[in-house]
């Protein structure tokens, strides 16, 4: 067996772990992982499809994703207010939905994080923004005739 995902969404206070390998395998590890966490429930892919179809957020809510480290999250968390999250792939990536998507550059530049806006309207890019030589190197390759914007 294999650990596919590992998900946490605060708002319900749940761990989420996908695991991959033969059936057999896997019924073994299922029991197994209920005798030691007896609140452990199974979920087929109904949360996987919220997960990836995004609706585990509230509707019209501009959602943002973060690449950051697990050990940013206690105080990232503890920083967002009106704000719905869901950290993935073991806690390297947050998915921030708001209905005010104008409180999130202050708190992600704070942190010294950085999003970009996977739906709704906002600037490309949120929080503090590093801009490196390489950029410029491809957009001059890639658009020698400079007919579209800067990409920091």
């Amino acid at each position: 067996w294999e650990l596919n995902a590992l998900d946490y969404h605060p708002g319900h206070q749940g761990i989420y772990l996908q695991l991959g390998g033969p059936l057999s395998a896997l019924q073994l590890l299922a029991t197994e992982i209920k005798a030691t966490f007896p609140d452990t429930t199974e979920h087929d892919s109904e949360i996987w499809d919220a997960i990836r179809e995004l609706t585990l957020f509230p509707e019209n809510h501009s959602i943002v994703k973060v690449p950051l480290t697990p050990k940013a999250i206690p105080t990232l968390e503890k920083s967002l207010s009106n704000t719905t999250s869901h950290y993935s792939v073991g806690g390297n990536l947050a998915l921030l939905a708001t209905s005010d998507p104008d409180s999130l550059p202050k708190a992600l530049a704070s942190h010294d994080l950085q999003g970009m806006p996977i739906q709704g309207s906002s600037p490309l890019w949120l929080g503090k923004r590093t801009s490196f030589a390489i950029h410029a190197a491809v957009k001059s390759s890639l658009d020698p005739l400079n007919r579209f914007p800067a990409l920091s």
